[in-house]
């Protein structure tokens, strides 16, 4: 195993892993007397994007990436997880500290404060992430809180909203940020250098409402097709249009401030990066296979996650233009736009290979053997959704969209504890026994996601 020592950067510690002062809607005792009790908005925004990162690229990542196999638990913890063994334990982390407590919190207050001042773009910002925040955890979790959220000692026992009233409400802060970002504003804050997604580039931000706004229609389908065409009006109406546009966190060369896959390799290191998704990417002869592991020893090991992805500044992708071309060949599918569908899944593939530095003669070989365009309506869908799930490696939308489609086609573990694969994650121990609001039975496979029926 290969290790680099980095000079420790007290400056990204503190942000990344320090929020506001406040504990989320779970209690305030934890203030401290010695920390300020009344933060700007460009102090806590770069803490806002960076704890999200970090909460997806973590517990999210690492567990979702099991289930659908794109890699294995090997020792330890991961081994059972493996095995589909969780508690509600094991979910307590993500749920409170890593989502509630932390990035949701800090954007609730730099949303309050947006209103307040007339910060618009800052507000539009804030909106963009509490919705992306939102979607994270209610396509986890499924109802949970949010319109009673954020109330400190207030309301220690807040109402569990409906997924389907989450999805409102995501729906809701992503047109109000758009309409804030077409205004003018005079206001004496305004994002910059400390938005460390784009610079506070307010074109990219309103790209990215746009193309998130796909992503949480095309989740609705198993409802009804006409979300297909809510996505690809959303993509019609200024979505990204580059792998430069994608929105993704870059994380820094320290030790405490590195990537969630770098650190956790380097403090835990009981997972397997050998799933299907491993497998099939070497029976193929995809080129990403030695961009996304490493096959040559060059940083952790041999078989090891390469550092594409888990070098300590790698970014976590929150949203990215090949996702978002895999949308639309899946909207376009499901609505009949056959060659249309087949246009947009070629751009999604070239687009996932150019990020990952794969040259375009390897790019053009790998779509001529292997994407085959023929057959049914399902064997259509199916190649779009291998496709997807292989160029967003590691990322939890990728579960989503098993859940959503059955695609690609995977066998549960056959040792597992449960017989299928698991559908949503469990609610917390601390929640379960705290808030009399909070649903008093989940599993890791009911109740169903509202989407999910």
């Amino acid at each position: 195993m290969k290790t680099t020592k980095y000079i420790l950067s007290a400056a990204v510690a503190v942000l990344l892993f320090t929020s506001s002062c406040k504990k989320g809607y779970f209690t305030d005792v934890n203030e401290s007397d010695n920390l300020p009790q009344d933060v700007p908005c460009y102090a806590l925004l770069p803490s806002a994007q960076g704890n999200l990162a970090f909460a997806q690229g973590g517990d999210a990542a690492r567990y979702t990436s099991v289930f659908i196999q794109q890699v294995t638990g090997g020792a330890r913890q991961f081994a059972s997880y493996d095995r589909y063994s969780f508690t509600e334990n094991d979910f307590d982390n993500l749920w409170r500290l890593n989502l509630y407590a932390g990035p949701m919190q800090d954007l609730n207050i730099i949303l309050g404060k947006a209103k307040a001042g007339g910060f618009v773009y800052y507000q539009g910002v804030s909106e963009v992430m509490m919705a992306y925040s939102l979607g994270l955890t209610s396509d986890m979790w499924g109802d949970i809180p949010y319109s009673e959220a954020f109330q400190g000692s207030g309301n220690l026992q807040p109402k569990f909203d409906s997924q389907a009233s989450i999805y409102a409400s995501i729906g809701s802060l992503l047109d109000d940020a758009i309409t804030q970002f077409g205004k003018t504003d005079a206001s004496s804050q305004q994002p910059g250098a400390d938005d460390l997604i784009f610079g506070g580039d307010i074109a990219l931000w309103t790209s990215f409402a746009n193309g998130l706004k796909a992503r949480y229609a095309i989740h609705l389908t198993k409802l009804g097709v006409s979300h297909a065409q809510d996505a690809l009006t959303a993509i019609a109406a200024g979505a990204l249009t580059s792998n430069a546009d994608d929105a993704q966190f870059k994380f820094s060369i320290d030790e405490v401030g590195a990537n969630p896959w770098y650190q956790y390799i380097r403090d835990r290191d009981d997972i397997i990066y050998d799933g299907y998704g491993v497998q099939s990417m070497i029976s193929k002869n995809d080129p990403r296979y030695g961009v996304f592991i490493d096959t040559a020893d060059v940083y952790w090991g041999t078989g090891y996650i390469g550092p594409y992805f888990a070098a300590p500044d790698a970014p976590i992708a929150l949203f990215s233009y090949a996702e978002q071309k895999f949308i639309e060949a899946e909207a376009k599918l499901r609505t009949g736009d056959d060659a249309g569908a087949q246009t947009a899944l070629g751009e999604a593939i070239t687009a996932s290979m150019e990020k990952a530095g794969v040259a375009p003669a390897d790019d053009a070989a790998y779509q001529l053997a292997n994407v085959s365009w023929t057959g049914t309506f399902d064997n259509k869908l199916a190649t779009i959704m291998y496709e997807k799930y292989i160029a967003l490696f590691t990322q939890p939308e990728a579960w989503t969209d098993w859940r959503r489609t059955g695609y690609p086609a995977l066998t549960p573990n056959p040792s597992g504890v449960i017989t299928e694969i698991p559908r949503r994650f469990i609610y917390p121990n601390s929640e379960r026994l705290y808030n009399s609001n909070c649903p008093q039975s989940s599993n890791l496979l009911t109740p169903r996601l509202w989407w999910d029926q």
